[in-house]
């Protein structure tokens, strides 16, 4: 969804100093670079950004953060008006439009396996990191024998899919 479509008067977020460079570069070198792919383009400048010197980078990032504090204060302005108020309203309908239109996927027998234990975490109150707790759940999961996943199984196979609201 493309906000400036829908908020064509509010303040335009400035380039930051690598995305304004590259912008200078593409006009200088068009005729170099016009046949190149997008991902060319962008290893040409990358490189090139990394020959410039510190002086010159620290120049357009200082450039690029007195345009964000105006930026800033022009949104803050920005949201006051009716228009912002209109444009959001629209994009949440969107939004939930594009939710309750959305087909949920029956889960599998792994993935009810992981909401159980994830909610026996929360009873216990355990604090564990997330990436460490899959591990956890998957060792366990790894652990079952198939009578034991057999159970989730029959539960994912008995899951009622939400239908798709038009």
């Amino acid at each position: 969804m493309n906000k400036r479509k829908l908020m064509p008067n509010g303040p335009t977020k400035p380039l930051s100093g690598y995305f304004k460079f590259c912008a200078e570069q593409r006009k200088k070198l068009s005729d170099e670079i016009k046949n190149l792919s997008v991902g060319d383009q962008a290893k040409k400048f990358s490189v090139l950004w990394s020959e410039v010197d510190d002086s010159d980078k620290e120049r357009l990032n200082k450039e690029y953060l007195e345009k964000m504090k105006i930026y800033n204060e022009e949104m803050k302005v920005y949201k006051n008006t009716d228009e912002y108020k209109n444009a959001m309203e629209e994009i949440k309908k969107k939004k939930n439009k594009k939710e309750k239109t959305k087909v949920k996927k029956r889960p599998n027998a792994y993935n009810l396996f992981m909401k159980e234990e994830f909610e026996k975490m929360k009873e216990n109150q355990q604090e564990v990191k997330f990436n460490e707790a899959i591990k956890e759940i998957s060792g366990k999961w790894k652990g079952l024998d198939d009578e034991e996943k057999k159970k989730y199984k029959t539960m994912a196979e008995e899951f009622e899919v939400g239908e798709k609201e038009e």
